[in-house]
């Protein structure tokens, strides 16, 4: 028994200083294969679908669609998942939000410095049409996020979000390997109809990344519901009232 223990520690004494000193030249190693076979050091990933978002969330979160033609409205299904397929399948658009997660996550050791959301969009007016909205209790759920003001006069405007809701400076982290960091995007519009994509900058242990984020290929789209018709169905129940009241 002493001579296995003597022996373990004679190679953790000889392991860990040659560990130390071998580390970085195989990470500068990795690096450079990375870059040479174009395998990126970080992996994006975004997630579109609000029931995959807020699966693990209270039933706090409200969500409105918006349909451009005239709808016969049955009962609306009580539960969540159930309400926003079933207004999916019925040509439902994101009214006043369209929210998106974005999951970062590196092979190896890597510095990440989120630069810049530079958006691409277009806009036009929205004169006819029908916004759906599913209302909710509870306190407001408010992530990492960054929030993109689609009715901005000068352009889309863009804001980074702290856990909090307080307005914060874009994010840099160091992510080893399997580690992962995850924010929101927000993109917001009160009037008309905006279509619009996002570049995400980032820079990648000192070189630029361009990511580019689109609804699988093309455009996602946001309507703006102020001034249109919209009817409302409280979390739980299944019946229409006119929104706002007396509206």
């Amino acid at each position: 028994m002493g001579e296995l223990l003597l022996g373990g520690l004679i190679g953790f004494l000889i392991g860990a200083p040659l560990g130390a000193l071998f580390r970085p030249p195989l990470a500068r190693l990795e690096k450079t294969a990375r870059r040479v076979w174009r395998q990126p050091a970080v992996k994006v990933h975004v997630e579109r679908d609000p029931t995959v978002i807020w699966a693990d969330a209270p039933d706090w979160v409200g969500f409105s669609l918006y349909f451009r033609h005239p709808l016969t409205l049955p009962a609306a299904p009580a539960q969540r998942d159930s309400w926003l397929a079933w207004g999916r399948q019925a040509g439902g658009l994101d009214a006043y939000t369209t929210m998106l997660s974005v999951t970062l996550q590196a092979d190896a050791q890597t510095s990440v410095v989120i630069e810049e959301l530079r958006v691409l969009h277009s806009a036009r007016p929205v004169t006819d049409g029908l916004v759906l909205i599913r209302g909710v209790g509870g306190a407001d759920l408010t992530p990492r996020r960054v929030h993109v003001d689609l009715d901005s006069p000068d352009g889309p405007g863009v804001t980074f979000h702290g856990p909090g809701g307080a307005p914060e400076p874009a994010p840099k982290f160091v992510l080893g390997p399997g580690d992962i960091e995850r924010f929101h995007i927000w993109a917001e519009a009160r009037t008309g109809w905006h279509e619009w994509t996002v570049d995400l900058l980032l820079l990648v242990d000192g070189r630029r990344e361009v990511v580019t984020i689109d609804d699988f290929g093309g455009p996602f789209v946001t309507v703006g519901g102020d001034g249109l018709p919209q009817r409302m169905n409280l979390a739980g129940t299944s019946e229409w009232t006119v929104w706002p009241d007396g509206a």
